[in-house]
This record gives structure tokens, C-alpha cells and sequence, in this order.
């Protein structure tokens, strides 16, 4: 996935200004499990102005589909399609395992991925470690290298939700597929982090849990 570090790094030499920095970033209220808009909610504080800002080594979050296209472009690549994801999720193999590595989350006991545990969303019982994004990589990669492909934050696919759309890669603004599962994922709410499944967002809103990567 993107860090921040890199994302920092592409703004600074390409003076690019993202969707979230003109209309402010979606932040879910743990307190009262809403969703709203918060002006200053950025990649840079995706939580809000006032709350510290992200480390570098975490993945970017608070930016649209519009925002990752732009930065894949200056790598000379894209965001992946939906099949592309799940290709890679599932290992170059036809397997149907709900985790890329089988089909327990935490395989003796130890989480393999960033979720919530515990009552969504008053109470976590960090078992994995973390309440939040943590740093990419902090979980055991995939058996080809891939990092944060479930679990940690959902990630922009240019495929139409709707499959019976079409293809899914024209630039008209509907729902994109988001791929891969966030740490706000619990399983009886939503169970996001399985291979999959499948969530909706418009190509161009920024959310605290959605982040990317690129493919070429």
C-alpha cells in the first residue's frame, strides 16, 4: 500500500491537491458510530486538524480514487482493477480460502491482519494491536511478497460496483469497488477483511479508512 511517506513525497514535487484538502475527509465518531464530513480531515491528519498527524510509514488514507489515479500516474502505473486485487489476494492460484494464508484470521491465536475485536464500535479489545491504521508491513506478507492486501484499510479498485455495469473502467462518477477490509471491520457488522468481500464508494470521497495501491 501507499504510505504516507511516499504520498507526502509526490505532493511536495507534483503540487497536487487532493479531494479531502477541498472538501474535507469522511471520520467516523466512535462515540456515536456516525459518519460525518470534517473539514481538515487531510492524509496528512486523517482523523482531523486537531488530532496528531499520520506517520510516514502508515498507509495514506483520506483520498479519493481521483487522488490514487494521480499518483499511480506518476509511477507510471494505475490503481488495480477489482480482478487484478483478488488475483493477487488469492495468491496467482484459484483458491477460495476467506485470507489470502487460509481461513482463520488468527491462526493460533495470532491475528494476521488489522481488524477491530471486540463490540463495534464502543469497544476494542486490541488484540491485534492496534485501534487504528497501523504501519504497513507490521503483518506477514503474502506467499508473494504482498503486504496489508486484508485487513488494515480498504483499498481503491477502478472496477464499477455494480457489476452489471460493464467493465467498470469508464471515468463516469459511480461507485467504485473497495477491496481488502479496515481496522473498523468486525466481523457482525462488517466482515470486510475476507477476500471477498466487496464495498462501495464514490470515486470521488476521501475516507479515514481508504487507502491504495498501485499495479502495473
Amino acid at each position: 500500500p501507499v504510505t504516507v511517506a511516499a504520498f507526502r513525497a509526490f505532493v511536495a514535487n507534483a503540487g497536487h491537491v487532493t479531494t479531502a484538502e477541498r472538501a474535507g475527509g469522511s471520520v467516523l465518531d466512535l462515540s456515536s458510530g456516525a459518519w460525518r464530513v470534517v473539514p481538515g480531515a487531510t492524509w496528512e491528519r486523517p482523523l482531523g486538524p486537531e488530532t496528531p498527524p499520520a506517520p510516514g510509514d502508515h498507509p495514506v488514507t483520506q483520498v479519493s480514487l481521483d487522488d490514487a489515479r494521480a499518483f499511480c500516474a506518476s509511477r507510471g502505473a494505475r490503481p488495480p482493477s477489482e480482478d487484478e486485487w483478488e488475483h493477487a489476494a488469492r495468491g496467482g492460484r484459484d483458491v477460495r480460502t476467506a485470507y489470502p494464508w487460509g481461513d482463520e484470521a488468527a491462526p493460533l491465536g495470532v491475528w494476521r491482519l488489522n481488524a477491530w475485536q471486540g463490540a463495534f464500535p464502543v469497544a476494542n479489545t486490541l488484540a491485534d494491536g492496534h485501534l487504528f491504521a497501523s504501519p504497513a508491513g507490521t503483518f506477514p506478507p503474502t506467499e508473494l511478497g504482498f503486504v496489508d492486501l486484508v485487513g488494515n484499510v480498504w483499498q481503491w479498485t477502478t472496477s464499477a460496483f455494480d457489476r452489471a455495469a460493464g467493465a467498470g473502467e469508464s471515468d463516469a462518477p459511480t461507485a467504485r469497488a473497495l477491496r481488502g477490509g479496515s481496522f473498523l471491520c468486525e466481523p457482525r457488522v462488517c466482515h470486510g477483511y475476507r477476500i471477498d468481500a466487496r464495498q462501495a464508494a464514490e470515486p470521488t470521497s476521501a475516507w479515514m479508512h481508504v487507502g491504495f495501491r498501485c499495479a502495473r
